[in-house]
């Protein structure tokens, strides 16, 4: 997956590689129960920040850190 960012000059970053993998309990969200082929929009991001705001950050794609955009999440297929 490639991954976008920005530096801490706020220069725009690329990875072309980003490798990740966590797990969330369903029951941490509110969703139905997962089925295979359900499709899920999900993003995340990595940032830097020192209890002065957000210096950098790193993620799969854009639409958390420069605005709140869930249309720009990707989407995700589950399987078991």
């Amino acid at each position: 997956m490639k991954a976008e960012g920005r530096g801490p000059d706020g220069s725009s970053k690329r990875l072309d590689r980003l490798r990740g993998r966590w797990a969330i309990r369903w029951s941490a969200i509110e969703v139905e129960q997962p089925q295979d082929g359900r499709v899920m929009a999900v993003n995340y991001i990595f940032d830097e920040n020192d209890g002065e705001g957000r210096s950098c950050w790193i993620g799969p794609a854009q639409g958390i850190a420069e605005a709140k955009k869930p249309d720009l999440y990707r989407e995700f297929v589950l399987i078991r």
